[in-house]
């Protein structure tokens, strides 16, 4: 029994042993595995910021025949391509990483970078290479970012309805919290399209929310549908709200100079010499030149005219009493 007890616990000990050795074993493998990686990316890195870039891509092409390569050194190889100015390379690279890397933050490098890619190269070859990501990317949060981006490069191309179906290919698909933004693109492609009737069936409904960072937008797209239609007198409504309230508006000398050129029209002299005098303030010296030829015509004008409508007709006063 004794002989039985001590055969047992020694073949129980051996195995103890064992498995302690191939614990350390593995310990040891794993960490000169650790180092290898991390002897590679520091020379990759060190090839990379030397500006060595056919270096990087041939000893990365030999890892990939030895073992496994991770993505950041796919992500190297990218750029390495990038620096090659080889576009379509990149491109490539950077696109399986988007498509197949669980690395968030590399992904969003990536997406950054191809997109620097793209810019480059022609615009069928960018509609191809996004469409193609964004076929594999079923379900993953990137693809509104590439839909977006592929939106942006069709109207790159002037290619206004196809990027329209982009459009609502995103609202149909996403919770989309910029639902209002995403319908003023639409419509300013709408106007492209000359297609202004469907323009304006987006831009009444969001004009009468009364939103005004929606309207500083939706109001000059308004103004061109309508004025372009002949509707002068919503035109003109429109103007007037936009001199009023968006005084910083990045089409501000044309929304003045179409305003004094309405009212111009309307024989209404007397505020179309003000707002005259308000666009000379802000424009250069050839545009100011003409301006002040139309402001000597509108004086001659009141002179000359003898049957005028009421003149006063858009001034309100807006007194200040400290």
């Amino acid at each position: 029994m004794l002989h039985y007890w001590l055969e047992n616990n020694l073949i129980k000990s051996i195995v103890l042993l064992l498995l302690f050795w191939a614990v350390i074993l593995q310990a040891q493998t794993t960490e000169i595995s650790d180092q290898t990686g991390n002897y590679d990316q520091q020379l990759i890195r060190f090839y990379l910021e030397k500006n060595e870039y056919e270096t990087v891509i041939n000893y990365i092409e030999y890892l990939e025949q030895e073992n496994y390569v991770s993505d950041s050194l796919k992500y190297y190889q990218a750029l390495s391509y990038k620096g090659l100015r080889n576009w379509e390379k990149a491109s490539e690279t950077l696109s399986l990483l988007i498509i197949h890397s669980p690395n968030e933050a590399l992904k969003d490098l990536s997406l950054t970078q191809l997109e620097d890619c793209l810019s480059r190269q022609e615009i069928i070859n960018r509609i191809e290479i996004i469409s193609e990501i964004i076929n594999e990317l079923k379900d993953d949060d990137y693809r509104t970012n590439l839909l977006f981006l592929l939106a942006e490069i069709y109207e790159e191309a002037h290619l206004f309805e196809e990027a329209n179906d982009v459009y609502n290919t995103i609202l149909s698909e996403t919770d989309a919290q910029e639902k209002f933004q995403l319908d003023l693109k639409i419509a300013a492609n709408y106007i492209f399209l000359k297609d202004y009737n469907s323009a304006l069936t987006i831009l009444d409904p969001i004009i009468s929310l009364q939103d005004s960072l929606l309207n500083e937008n939706a109001l000059f797209l308004c103004y061109i549908a309508n004025y372009t239609l002949n509707r002068i007198d919503t035109a003109r409504n429109c103007l007037i709200q936009l001199y009023l309230h968006y005084p910083h508006h990045k089409n501000r000398n044309e929304i003045i100079n179409s305003l004094a050129e309405i009212l111009f029209q309307e024989k209404q002299y007397l505020i179309s010499w003000y707002l005259y005098h308000d666009l000379r303030a802000i424009s250069n010296p050839s545009q100011a030149y003409n301006i002040d030829l139309q402001i000597q015509k509108i004086k001659e004008l009141i002179s000359a005219e003898t049957e005028l409508p009421n003149q006063f007709q858009y001034l309100i006063p807006n007194f200040s009493i400290e």
